[in-house]
């Protein structure tokens, strides 16, 4: 296996990289230390830099497997469709689930200009499973744009129980709980990006 060029780990870190080349860079990053510390560095020269939270995510793109983001996100009202979102807009983040355990557990973060946020489960409140948001083949949450951040992110993440052993736990521990798993590949985070408009 060629050693991955500087491009294709940036690309990698924009979620931008093909499913192919990105399980076989997943298999060289899952035993190369040293390319894992590699890929942290450019990620860190392109990024902006982390805000203080417990929750630290990828740009864009997936993560804990391979392949772009799988989720969809639209406007509520199909007049929206078209138009710039703004604060107040509603909007329907979609994943499909046939590849999902049937006992899956869900977990949806907002970030605008601060750290990543945890809204479903709300922090205090127990798991949610994803069961609860399915219809037909799809699951699907509704998230409010909130006001205040002109670019605004949403990461849906796919995991299955036992992860977390208490949701009411300090969000410290279901957080690094849930990176874990993300990082073993056990659980699945899509996050898209939103610009807003006013």
């Amino acid at each position: 296996m060629n050693e991955p060029t500087d491009a294709l780990l940036l690309a990698s870190i924009s979620g931008v990289l093909d499913p192919g080349r990105d399980l076989e860079l997943a298999e060289q990053l899952a035993t190369r230390p040293d390319l894992v510390a590699r890929r942290e560095r450019l990620a860190a020269a392109v990024l902006p830099a982390a805000h203080a939270g417990p929750w630290q995510m990828p740009p864009v793109g997936a993560w804990g497997r391979t392949g772009a983001s799988s989720i969809t996100v639209e406007p509520m009202l199909s007049m929206e469709a078209g138009a710039a979102i703004r604060p107040g807009a509603r909007l329907r983040i979609a994943l499909p689930v046939e590849d999902a355990p049937a006992d899956a557990l869900l977990v949806v973060l907002w970030r605008g200009d601060g750290p990543w946020q945890r809204i479903l489960p709300a922090p205090g409140m127990g798991a949610l499973p994803l069961a609860a948001v399915v219809q037909e083949d799809q699951a699907s949450v509704q998230v409010v744009v909130q006001p205040g951040a002109a670019h605004q992110r949403w990461a849906v993440v796919v995991l299955p129980p036992g992860i977390v052993s208490d949701w009411t736990a300090a969000e410290e521990d279901v957080s690094a709980s849930v990176q874990r798993a993300l990082a073993a590949r056990r659980a699945a985070a899509s996050v898209v990006a939103w610009d807003v408009e006013g």
